[in-house]
């Protein structure tokens, strides 16, 4: 049997693909006309390097590259061209099809060995982008000012802007947010009015770069990344919600113009959050992305809870496989087995790199270390049983693999924080932020309660746009887009990254 690579010749003259072939018999060779599926059947095959020959038409060749270089999985795959004297297959015409090597057929005996050896042991390019061409806006929130900096196509440093105090939004946790109001919008815009104004209208320097830098971004706003880290009391301020009314067109809300995120300042975690780097990584040396999966809905139907985790089961192993990270089947822990000691010592022991948990969740303000999550007791197995955020940032601090770099927290409750007066009294602020104290350093919740209905829908969306560009912030973005903008899901996912 011939060893892989596989080799796979396209030609209309099938005695020549034919001479191809034995001339490369070191190799697996597999030959096709430009009539079939050229892109499926390299996929199908496995094909490392694909030969266009002699016998090929120009036009049939520019479809066979434009195919093969419009489809993710056989981007990466080099194309080698053979021609000949008098055929059109000529050097610029090969490279202008984005062709990797041209080889007149005078020169096969000399040449094509070497030059297919040489493509199949190129490195592949990385499957996800590492250094996407984005400027980062990066906010510096502190309670003497705010610093910003502006990355990328620009470059800047200045500080401006008035002062935002944390204590200035302890109101907000007076208007609670119900997403059955229709009028739920109202909230976000005061708010998020009230901190543009305090960031853009009060001083025209960070408006001004701001501005520079969206002019980079017209044609595709994702370009441009909002980033704001502040200090621990700032959970409470909603950044997220950050609106200018006066807009004259386009949208009000910055996190649905561009990628947002924040991170805490002074947080420290062990690992470095999900990103293509790892995802990179894990793909050129064929290491496993490990996923826990769990689902809890005590004393309530589990019928959305179960059927989100295991669509997430089924799916996730296909999406992150197609970009060549192999996942194995998650570790699940559904509704009837989510039991408080079961999910407890599943934290303390996964290796997951990734741990997505679908329950109910509640903010305690007199004490947020108390806030919980709802699993079963242990004893009866139908009564709930609270797992304090205290509980769950010491369990994932005790965690001995130290691989987990981003939980999705898809429940109520989750990114609400304690008010300024709480700091000092208590290790973390709120359910989020207790992750981020166990050491988890990218973490995604809600700040207004996800409607049980909609809940699983935004989870598969994100974690689809997650697989295909293996970008948190781009995932969010993409996923805020897609859901209808009159609906809370839109506005309330909170992206904590720490870098």
């Amino acid at each position: 049997m011939r060893p892989n690579p596989l080799i796979l010749i396209i030609d209309e003259n099938a005695s020549f693909a034919h001479e191809i072939s034995d001339r490369l018999d070191e190799f697996e060779c597999k030959i096709a006309d430009c009539r079939s599926n050229v892109a499926g059947a390299a996929k199908a095959l496995g094909a490392r390097l694909i030969i266009l020959g002699c016998g090929v038409r120009a036009a049939d060749a520019l479809q066979t590259r434009l195919d093969l270089k419009g489809d993710p999985e056989t981007a990466a795959i080099p194309i080698l061209v053979l021609g000949s004297r008098n055929s059109m297959t000529q050097p610029e015409w090969a490279l202008d099809l984005g062709t990797d090597v041209y080889l007149q057929k005078a020169h096969l005996d000399d040449y094509l060995r070497s030059h297919a050896r040489m493509l199949l042991t190129r490195p592949a390019p990385p499957r996800y982008p590492v250094d996407p061409n984005r400027s980062v806006l990066s906010l510096l929130c502190l309670p003497q000012g705010t610093a910003f900096h502006l990355s990328g196509s620009i470059r800047c440093t200045e500080t401006g802007g008035s002062p935002i105090r944390p204590s200035d939004y302890d109101g907000f946790a007076k208007e609670p947010l119900d997403p059955e109001d229709p009028e739920w919008r109202k909230t976000p815009a005061k708010w998020g009015q009230t901190i543009y104004n305090q960031l853009f209208a009060s001083d025209g320097k960070l408006l001004s770069f701001y501005h520079s830098a969206s002019e980079h971004a017209v044609d595709d706003p994702s370009l441009l990344c909002i980033r704001v880290a502040a200090p621990l009391d700032y959970l409470r301020v909603p950044f997220e919600f950050l609106y200018n009314g006066g807009t004259p067109r386009g949208e009000p809300y910055f996190a649905l113009r561009h990628p947002f995120s924040r991170s805490i300042v002074a947080r420290e975690t062990r690992t470095p959050a999900l990103s293509t780097r790892l995802l990179n990584h894990l793909s050129e040396t064929g290491e496993d992305l490990r996923i826990l999966l769990i689902g809890s809905s005590p004393l309530q139907d589990p019928s959305s809870v179960d059927e989100e985790i295991r669509t997430l089961q089924e799916r996730l192993p296909q999406w992150f496989s197609a970009k060549g990270v192999r996942v194995p089947p998650p570790d699940v822990i559904p509704s009837d087995q989510a039991t408080f000691n079961t999910v407890k010592s599943a934290l303390e022991r996964t290796t997951a790199h990734i741990i997505h948990i679908a329950c109910h969740g509640k903010f305690d303000e007199r004490d947020p270390g108390r806030s919980c999550l709802r699993f079963l007791d242990d004893e009866d197995g139908t009564s709930a049983k609270l797992l304090t955020a205290n509980d769950l940032g010491g369990a994932l601090a005790r965690n001995w693999a130290k691989n987990v770099q981003f939980v999705y927290l898809a429940c109520c409750d989750g990114s609400t924080a304690a008010g300024s007066d709480m700091i000092g009294q208590t290790d973390v602020l709120g359910l989020s932020d207790a992750l981020v104290f166990g050491g988890v350093p990218a973490v995604l919740s809600h700040r207004i309660p996800p409607m049980d209905s909609r809940a699983p829908g935004f989870a598969i969306s994100f974690y689809r746009h997650l697989a295909a560009s293996g970008d948190l912030e781009l995932a969010l973005f993409k996923t805020r887009k897609e859901t209808d903008k009159t609906l809370p899901e839109s506005l309330s996912p909170v992206l904590i990254c720490q870098r």
